[in-house]
């Protein structure tokens, strides 16, 4: 397979692949080329080379059950660990989940789980696997896991196709050592709390193995299975126990695999092993060379969509581009399937379902790992997350008006995978009566505290529980969450012009969120003529606030872009016109100088910086926030093309003030949901971009059980905005392209990114000068751009026709789909 691909890059030094976490070192000579210039002067990228370089290698190391590599096609995977005499393996899938939104039996802290399918360990006979002589590597560009002891080899992947894993076995050093393969559950056959049932059947057929598991309460049911083979060798199955079957391998000599196959529904009718069974049999027919050829076309096919290259002296560019590299391995490997990966653990747990912070989605931890997704192109990859938001649209509709007495819908911080129960009417009456202090805790009826004391104390509805400032909880009250949700569904439409998207999907999230606003109850106008919006977070740190700016931002931008979709699809013009009334009137971003202003460090800035909000406040952790320029990042209400410098004024000195930006600074100053990197992308600074990320996230290896890809994310978000924005000076303005705004000249960088209007941008950096762009039109349209070389003149040269010269500050121009401009200076 050839792996070289047209595409602009700057040529710049490679290095070697390291271990996760390890310092990046320069790379000798011998490695081989990221770039190669073409006869022409065109550049050419080697994908191979260029992912190679994130590759993991652990040497000598055994990784152990907490620790080890991943491998999985976005459907289902695990991480693959040694023992002295084994390779371990917990066989996750993203559609299993042990309860649902009404489920009232696992409801206290972690208690409920997800993911987790079944254990298969191969024993191998003897140490092949010792912990000082094993090497452990995972090849990124292939997606194939290696281990290789004295004693023995194993290759480790996830077919693209098929939801089957294989594992190839070779070089075992003793032939006729005794080989088994262990199918275990994950827990005891029959486990029972309260109403809730976890059933674990396994069985033995001739020559494979079989796992199933049901979660069952009152209506909700969920079903996996778990399926084991040999190829290559006879095996025997047997049981062991009620809930561990084994496949003993016979003696041979060469090379044989293992095909692990799994499945899950929600329909009690559907017979999941049966069609696991019916995976390996496809699977058996393939063959290694069938499953790995497919497999590693649909990795390249993935790796060539888009790239980031950089290339620092001191190796830390070199190091933020390996972690980006892994960022998007990490997404692609978990993010294809009917629900999105979970933050705590993903695809990787290892010890069973346990998951701390149990089997919700949480929006502060959801969105750093899909914010960077649609700029990186991967558009695919944010499917499953927009489609679980959009198919409990129905129930977020309800809930709004059950709890909070609103319109619209709402979308909370934390929440079940098929969204919010429906509530019985006299519990939701009662709900509402307290939420607004309309009734005294003390007087709650006997038929609400039975049925509050079965609720999830993570669902933000019932968040309150844990705390003793009733009736504010951590997450209740953080309504922008439903904001920053329903604002990606608008950037999915700027970023592919889908007009049905922006119709059927996107339009209805940004109305609905924009009039759970409007209607809610306290959001009113106040006698000063403005709309203002009481006892609401700021993130997790201010509870029960007052014009707090995470709220106030997202109301600006929710109304903002509802009127801008409304507009584009002729749609709502009464309802445009309430917005508009309430924009005009909305009060103004809470600033420290304000005398009401809630502030972590009052004494920290010089000049006036954003408030968390105004007092009262009914609790205020002690933590400095993690976001300090919310208007300059979400919502578009501000970017580099906007005319509004007391706004930046105010968010560089937030920015200056802020102590995350502080500790980001500092080696090893990790803050894996800080937006502030991203907000310094937003706002120009080149060198906090330099200095933070680098330490913005550097796990030593992959974590399982807690540690997701947030970290990576938020970096990754950051370094593309420092790449390439593309941005409008207005909520539904005309988005403009600006490259390298925040990237430090000390990097030489190049990418492939895309741009708003289907405009995939490749361009090259070296020491702060812009060599060349070029623009492929997806789509065809007007194609708006900064110009990089400001008082040059420039040519455009396309596929066809003449090359044109253009001038001026704003280059404007016209594209046909699957048209290609290259832009250059004019000497």
């Amino acid at each position: 397979m050839c792996h070289w691909h047209f595409v602009a890059v700057v040529l710049v030094g490679v290095l070697a692949g390291v271990a996760a976490g390890a310092a990046s070192q320069p790379s000798s000579t011998s490695q081989p080329a990221v770039v190669k210039l073409g006869p022409s002067g065109e550049l050419n990228v080697n994908y191979e080379a260029l992912i190679s370089r994130a590759n993991v290698h652990l040497p000598e190391a055994n990784v152990g059950l907490d620790a080890g590599l991943p491998v999985g096609n976005g459907r289902m995977g695990s991480l693959v660990w040694t023992s002295p005499n084994s390779i371990n393996l917990q066989i996750n899938r993203v559609d299993v989940f042990s309860t649902t939104s009404n489920g009232s039996s696992l409801f206290h802290r972690h208690e409920d789980y997800c993911g987790g399918c079944g254990m298969v360990k191969i024993e191998l006979g003897g140490e092949v696997f010792p912990d000082t002589r094993t090497a452990h590597d995972l090849d990124v560009y292939r997606a194939v896991a290696t281990v290789k002891g004295p004693g023995a080899s194993a290759r480790t992947f996830v077919s693209s196709q098929d939801d089957v894993m294989v594992v190839e076995l070779s070089g075992l050093a003793n032939e006729a050592a005794a080989i088994s393969i262990d199918l275990s559950a994950l827990r005891p056959a029959v486990v029972q709390t309260l109403h809730h049932t976890a059933k674990s059947l396994v069985t033995a057929r001739e020559n494979r193995v079989g796992l199933v598991q049901e979660f069952s309460e009152a209506d909700y049911f969920c079903t996996s299975a778990v399926a084991v083979a040999v190829v290559g060798r006879k095996a025997e199955a047997s049981a062991v126990s009620d809930t561990i079957v084994r496949l003993n391998v016979a003696a041979g000599n060469g090379n044989f695999l293992v095909l692990i196959a799994s499945g899950a529904s929600f329909d009690r009718n559907s017979d999941v092993l049966a069609k696991a069974m019916a995976s390996l049999d496809a699977a058996s027919a393939k063959g290694l060379a069938g499953l790995r050829s497919a497999t590693e076309e649909s990795w390249a096919a993935f790796w060539a969509k888009s790239f980031v290259h950089l290339h620092g002296d001191d190796g830390q560019a070199d190091e933020v581009e390996r972690q980006y590299t892994l960022y998007l391995y990490d997404m692609a490997s978990t993010s294809r399937g009917k629900y999105p990966p979970k933050f705590n653990g993903m695809l990787w747990t290892t010890q069973g379902d346990t998951r701390r912070w149990g089997s919700q989605y949480w929006w502060e931890n959801t969105q750093p790992m899909y914010r960077g997704l649609i700029i990186s192109n991967h558009m695919e990859l944010m499917t499953p997350m927009l489609d679980m938001y959009s198919d409990m649209y129905a129930a977020c509709e309800i809930a709004a008006r059950q709890q909070w007495g609103t319109q619209g819908i709402m979308l909370s911080e934390t929440m079940p995978f098929n969204g919010p129960e429906v509530l019985p009417d006299a519990i939701a009456a009662e709900l509402r009566e307290l939420m607004f202090d309309r009734k005294n805790w003390i007087d709650v009826t006997p038929e609400f505290k039975q049925y509050v004391e079965s609720r999830h104390v993570h669902s933000s509805r019932w968040n309150w529980k844990r705390r003793d400032f009733l009736p504010y909880g951590t997450t209740t009250g953080m309504f922008s969450s439903g904001a920053k949700i329903a604002y990606l569904y608008w950037l999915r439409y700027q970023y592919t012009m889908d007009a049905q998207w922006l119709r059927d999907r996107a339009y209805p999230m940004l109305r609905g969120v924009a009039e759970f606003y409007r209607h809610y109850p306290n959001f009113r106008k106040a006698p000063d003529g403005k709309y203002h919006i009481r006892n609401v977070n700021n993130g997790e740190a201010v509870v029960g606030a007052n014009d707090t700016i995470e709220e106030l931002t997202a109301i600006r931008g929710m109304l903002s872009l509802a009127t801008a979709a409304a507009e584009q699809l002729g749609t709502d013009t009464e309802l445009r016109a309430a917005w508009a009334e309430v924009l005009e009137n909305l009060a103004p971003l809470p600033t420290s100088e304000h005398p009401d202003a809630i502030m972590h460090n009052p004494s920290s800035a010089k000049t006036a910086t954003f408030a968390e909000g105004l007092k009262p406040v009914h609790f205020q952790i002690v933590q400095p926030p993690m976001r300090v320029c919310q208007p300059c990042l979400h919502y578009d209400l501000w970017s580099l093309e906007s005319d509004d410098p007391n706004l930046v004024k105010i968010a560089n000195a937030s920015l200056d003030a802020s102590e995350h930006q502080k500790i980001l600074k500092t080696p090893k100053g990790q803050c894996w949901l800080a937006e502030t990197p991203a907000e310094a992308a937003k706002l120009g600074r080149a060198e906090d971009i330099r200095q933070t990320l680098p330490n913005a996230c550097k796990p030593d290896r992959f974590l399982a059980n807690m540690q997701g890809p947030e970290g990576n994310g938020a970096m990754s978000y950051a370094l593309e905005l420092a790449l390439v924005q593309s941005a409008p000076a207005k909520p539904g303005g005309d988005p403009i392209i600006r490259l390298f705004p925040a990237c430090p000249k000390e990097w030489a960088a190049s990418f492939s990114l895309l741009c708003r209007g289907g405009f995939l941008v490749s361009s090259v950096s070296d020491q702060g000068q812009i060599k060349f762009v070029e623009i492929t039109s997806q789509l065809g349209g007007t194609c708006r751009m900064r110009n990089p070389w400001p008082d040059a003149t420039v040519i455009i040269k396309t596929d066809s026709g003449n090359p044109q010269e253009m001038t001026g500050s704003l280059l404007t121009l016209e594209t046909s789909k699957g048209q290609r401009l290259r832009i250059t200076p004019k000497p």
